[in-house]
């Protein structure tokens, strides 16, 4: 008997260690495909009742401990982690698409480009690098002129925004989170029902943000909300003008050529921003 369940241990061992193999060739995440085994086997225990039920369970238990194994052995080992999970490869460098790491990694150019675009790349000129990551995912690194304005590309200092507190779940007041936003009753009712809400009942979800804005999902999604403004927007609208004209100002007063590029260059940025910006945030 003994010999018995050494030998189904064994043959669960090599089953594994074929496992491995395949899911290698066939370019599948390890843990997928023994997922997927385990689940094969637990299924075959209650369909096959001619095989006893104790070998099932060792097959399980030797899979689940050699999965574990593995995955011990993979945070501690490097060419463990990189045999089961891969390596990066640069499908993208420089803005030229890498033909051998692409067939090297099974993939066609519609492939990529549907990777691409989820990653809202849909254009390939405007992508300096992309990397297919172990996981199947793309890293897409832009061409720094198509890559989005922040204010740190406008050598702005920003300051971070407070984290955003739920104040309304499931028509209830969460009182920590009121507190923690700085917001009494009185108040939040009076928004809820600037918001076409008659009470807190008619809220399913709220949220005050690190401005002091409140949002508001009602139950009755067919309700329509009161149009309000935001007291930000103006504000913003105005502080975007001034910086423009401070960088034409800062364009005209210094003598250094290069500067006074960088200058002009940042002050045509906020114009195409302001002009595409301005009619939601005077709304």
């Amino acid at each position: 008997m003994l010999a018995h369940y050494v030998e189904t241990a064994l043959r669960a061992l090599v089953g594994f260690a074929a496992l491995l193999l395949a899911g290698k060739v066939m370019g599948q995440k390890w843990t997928v495909v023994a997922g997927v085994a385990v689940a094969v086997l637990a299924a075959g225990m209650a369909v096959f009742h001619a095989i006893p039920i104790w070998d099932f369970l060792l097959a399980l238990a030797v899979w689940a401990g050699a999965a574990m194994g593995m995955q011990w052995l993979s945070v501690r080992l490097l060419d463990v982690r990189t045999f089961l999970q891969g390596t990066p490869t640069v499908l993208v460098q420089e803005g030229k698409v890498m033909d051998n790491n692409l067939r090297t990694a099974k993939l066609t150019v519609q492939d990529m480009m549907t990777l691409l675009r989820e990653k809202d790349a849909f254009k390939l000129s405007d992508v300096e690098t992309a990397v297919l990551e172990p996981d199947g995912q793309v890293s897409v690194l832009l061409k720094t002129d198509s890559q989005p304005v922040t204010p740190s590309t406008l050598h702005l200092t920003m300051a971070n925004e407070p984290s955003p507190h739920v104040v309304i779940v499931d028509g209830e007041v969460m009182p920590s989170g009121l507190a923690d936003a700085g917001k009494e009753r009185p108040w939040l009712l009076e928004e809820v029902r600037k918001q076409g809400a008659k009470n807190v009942t008619d809220v399913f979800f709220a949220q005050v943000d690190g401005q002091g804005n409140l949002y508001v999902d009602l139950y009755d999604d067919t309700a329509s909300a009161p149009p309000t403004r935001s007291q930000n927007r103006p504000l913003l609208l105005a502080q975007l003008k001034k910086l423009e004209a401070d960088l034409e100002s800062f364009a005209l007063q210094t003598e250094d050529g290069a500067a006074k590029a960088d200058y002009r260059e940042g002050a045509q940025i906020l114009t195409s921003i302001i002009a595409r910006a301005q009619m939601y945030l005077e709304k």
